[in-house]
């Protein structure tokens, strides 16, 4: 960092689980997100000297990947401190697919250690189905078989902790 300014340069090999990432310390209020979708280099800068005065901290990823930090603006001076770096690093994920009858589920939540799972149909208010689920290694991969279910447009959610993953499907 220099004047206030992080100057990033890096290059990428493919695009994914690559951001940074910039949050208040005190209150985890994002203030500056930023997806990396391109591969070669890499070339960036924030004007963290252009915030209010404060702590934040960053995250930084690329390629799987990531250095984590803080950055402090007190009064006309900003100063870094990077606590890890080069550790390796997978953004939580869900997605489902319908093949057939059967629904495909697939996610990654990080160090947790379970996942709720809820399914209902999109014009209903109750659960049609509930569970509660261990995840080996943060990694959630499930199938459900969908005979019981009639056709229409449903909605399937994970949650862990304060975050709620929420997908779209249809059964014809």
């Amino acid at each position: 960092m220099k004047d206030g300014v992080i100057n990033i340069f890096a290059s990428s090999t493919t695009v994914e689980d690559s951001f940074f990432q910039l949050s208040v310390k005190r209150s985890n209020k994002t203030v500056f997100w930023e997806v990396f979708r391109e591969i070669g280099d890499l070339k960036r800068k924030y004007e963290i000297n252009k915030l209010p005065v404060g702590i934040y901290k960053f995250q930084f990823a690329l390629d799987g990947k990531a250095v984590y930090g803080e950055v402090s603006k007190l009064t006309s001076s900003t100063t870094m401190k990077i606590f890890d770096s080069d550790i390796s690093y997978k953004r939580p994920f869900f997605e489902v697919a319908v093949e057939s009858d059967t629904l495909k589920v697939n996610g990654f939540f990080g160090e947790n250690e379970e996942v709720k799972l809820s399914m209902k149909k999109e014009s209903e208010d109750d659960d049609s189905y509930s569970a509660q689920l261990k995840l080996l290694k943060g990694e959630l991969k499930t199938q459900y078989i969908l005979s019981d279910f009639n056709p229409g447009l449903y909605v399937i959610r994970a949650q862990i902790d304060d975050r709620t993953f929420v997908r779209n499907f249809e059964i014809k």
